[in-house]
Parts: structure tokens; C-alpha cells; sequence
């Protein structure tokens, strides 16, 4: 799930990652990289090999360039990337964990190209996002990664991995992302997306818990206009999204679509009349 600024619609859709590597500095407990999670491995791109992929994508369109990892910022290079493909044209996205984020490289960041940076936050307080992260101090160190960007003035969102951990703390998650300053936050319902996060079966929410995070989700988008709120790789939301308002037009009440389906270009399907 992500809490984020809000993008304008013409904003392009994120369609591209990049940097996908294995190479990180913390040993998350969903990852599927720990076996190489603390360094660049020999199947990582080169930056000539990255450069040219950029070229392709390019070729074919301007989708948002999500270079991601891994831990992207292990790469000593991802900022000549970030570069290179603002330059060309592309929309240049960073999702990263935080912890490496100083007030230097944040500038550096924000004078890449970069428009917009995600940074995970699996708990609303030090104590569950490191026991997530497995690493302790990677909480107030995401913090202060934060924190550094948007004094640089970029826009930050949150994004949110929804397990047994945390699933007691969205509303303060939520309120985090507005003390933090993102103007929003997203969170992914885990077991979504098995091949990107990889949450034992103790870790997942029951179908029953899945289908309240989704309806809070459709009420809190309501409830906090000003916020961006996603959920990814919960395609099932634009089912609660459709039965919650079929159950407020027979109550008689009329309201527009959540953001979310807005910004993704849904509208309502018009029932024909017989």
C-alpha cells in the first residue's frame, strides 16, 4: 500500500523498473534476496547495459522509470542512471528503504533527475519496522532518509507491506505519513504479490482480514481527500471498490470514486436499461 503526494493525471503510469538488483544493506524477513543481500552480484546490469535498456524503453514510450532493487542506492552507479534517463525524456522514480539516505546524498538525489521517491515503511513505530527489517535502528534511519528528501524538495510516498505485524497499525501508519509530510500513503496487502514479497503463511493475513484492509482503504481515501492511497497488486480492490458503491447508491448516497481509480483512468461501468 502507498501513501504518497498526489500526482497529477496527466502523470504518466509507472510502467518500468530498473536496478533490480540483489544487492542491499538490510535482510528483510519477506525478501526473496537474502542470499545476497549484502552485495552486487555478477548477473546485475552494467551501467553500458543499463543505459541501453533505458534506450529501449524510451523507444517505446515515457512510462515513470522505477529504479528500484534490492537496495538501489548499493549501486554506485544508479544516480549516472537516474541522469541519463531524465535526460532522455523519461519520468524517474527511486523506491528504496531509506537507511542510506543522508542530507549530501539527498541533494544528490533531487539534482539526478529523480521526481518522486518511495521509501518502505513496514510499522508505525521502531520496534515492528525493524523486527521486519531485521536490522535495529532502520526505522529512525528511514526517518531521518525521509526526512532529508523532502528538505530537498522532493516528493516522498510510504510504501506499506500489510502482514500480521502491522495490520493493527494502518490509521497509524496513516498519521505518520501526514507527520512526515508525504501528503499520502499506499498500502500493499501482503500475499498480493507473491513473486515480490515473500511472507511465510504465519506472516499472512487471513482472506477475512485482507477484504477489512481493502474496505479501509475505500473509506479512508473518502475520509482523507488531500492524500494519495493506493493499493498494489490488489486488483480485487476495484471490487470493493464497486460493491461499497452499489451498497451507498441503494442507501442513496452519492459520492465520486476513491482517488485511486480516478487516477488510474476507472470510471463506473453505466448499467443499460432494459
Amino acid at each position: 500500500m502507498r501513501f504518497g503526494c498526489p500526482i497529477p493525471p496527466s502523470t504518466p503510469r509507472p510502467a518500468g523498473l530498473l536496478g533490480d538488483d540483489g544487492g542491499c544493506n538490510l535482510t528483510c524477513i519477506h525478501c526473496r534476496r537474502i542470499e545476497v543481500a549484502d552485495q552486487l552480484t555478477p548477473h546485475d546490469l552494467t551501467t553500458a547495459e543499463a543505459f541501453r535498456l533505458v534506450d529501449e524503453i524510451a523507444a517505446v514510450g515515457s512510462p515513470v522509470l522505477v529504479l528500484s532493487g534490492g537496495e538501489p542506492l548499493m549501486r554506485p552507479d544508479i544516480l549516472t542512471i537516474a541522469r541519463y534517463a531524465s535526460d532522455i525524456g523519461l519520468p524517474v522514480a527511486l523506491a528504496t528503504n531509506g537507511t542510506l539516505i543522508t542530507d549530501d546524498l539527498a541533494q544528490q538525489i533531487a539534482a539526478s533527475g529523480v521526481k518522486r521517491v518511495s521509501i518502505s515503511f513496514d510499522g508505525a513505530d521502531a520496534p515492528t519496522h525493524d523486527a521486519f527489517r531485521n536490522l535495529r535502528g532502520s526505522f529512525d534511519a528511514a526517518v531521518r532518509g525521509f526526512r532529508a528528501l523532502r528538505a530537498a524538495g522532493l516528493p516522498v510516498q510510504i510504501n506499506t507491506t500489510v502482514a500480521k505485524h502491522n495490520q493493527a497499525q494502518l490509521e497509524a501508519i496513516l498519521a505518520l505519513a501526514k507527520e512526515l509530510g508525504t501528503g499520502g500513503a499506499a498500502p500493499l496487502p501482503a500475499g498480493a504479490g507473491r513473486l515480490r514479497v515473500e511472507i511465510s503463511d504465519e506472516q499472512m493475513i487471513s482472506a477475512a482480514d485482507y477484504e477489512r484492509v481493502l474496505n479501509w482503504l475505500y473509506d479512508t481515501e473518502h475520509r482523507e481527500p488531500d492524500l494519495q492511497l493506493k493499493a498494489t497488486c490488489a486488483p480485487h480492490y476495484f471490487r470493493v471498490m464497486r460493491q461499497r458503491r452499489a451498497e451507498e447508491h441503494r442507501a442513496g448516497i452519492g459520492r465520486d470514486l476513491p482517488a485511486s481509480p480516478r487516477a488510474a483512468g476507472t470510471r463506473p461501468r453505466q448499467r443499460q436499461r432494459r
